[in-house]
C-alpha cells in the first residue's frame, strides 16, 4: 500500500478528519481542517483549498488526534511532507508517517506510548540539530525555577 493510501486509511478513522499545517508565502504558519482524498494512485492526498488561503508550495504537516470524553483512548498521527497546488486543491505529498498515540484506555499503555513518543521527538530534534550543524539552545533554568517558585507562592 502506498504511503498516501496508508495515511488516508488512518485519517478516515478520525471523526473530525485532520489538520494540514503549512506556511503562507509571507512566512506565517496556517492550519486548515480537512478530509484529504487520495490522488496519483494513492501516492499523494488532495485537500480542498479554502478561498482565504494564500499558498504556493512548501513543507507541510498533516495531523489528526482523538480521545474519549474523559481524555482517555488517545490516538494520533502525524505525516510530514510537501505541498503543491494543482488547480483543484492542495496536493500533499507525504514523506514520513507515524502514529504518535495509539492507546485504548489502558493507563500503563498510555504512559508507555507517551514515553515512546517523547523519546522519538527527542531523537528527531537531535537529528535536526546534527544535520543543520546547530547546538541545542540554552535552557534558562534560573528563570524557569524562579517562575515555578512564584507560581507555588500564589
Amino acid at each position: 500500500m502506498s504511503l498516501g493510501r496508508e495515511i488516508n486509511q488512518a485519517i478516515i478513522t478520525f471523526e473530525y478528519g485532520a489538520v494540514l499545517a503549512l506556511v503562507e508565502p509571507d512566512g506565517y504558519p496556517v492550519a486548515v481542517r480537512c478530509r484529504p482524498e487520495p490522488v496519483n494512485d494513492g501516492q499523494a492526498l488532495r485537500i480542498r483549498r479554502p478561498a482565504w488561503l494564500r499558498f504556493d508550495s512548501g513543507p507541510a504537516c498533516l495531523m489528526a488526534h482523538s480521545h474519549d470524553k474523559h481524555g482517555w483512548k488517545l490516538r494520533g498521527l502525524i505525516a510530514k511532507g510537501t505541498t503543491t497546488s494543482d488547480g483543484m486543491g492542495i496536493v500533499f505529498m507525504p514523506a514520513q508517517f507515524r502514529w504518535i498515540m495509539r492507546n485504548r484506555g489502558n493507563p500503563v499503555g498510555l504512559m508507555r506510548t507517551a514515553l515512546r513518543s517523547l523519546a522519538k521527538s527527542r531523537e528527531d530534534a537531535e537529528g535536526y540539530l546534527r544535520r543543520t550543524g546547530q547546538n541545542p539552545p540554552p535552557i534558562p533554568w534560573r528563570t524557569i525555577i524562579a517562575a515555578k517558585k512564584r507560581a507555588r507562592s500564589t
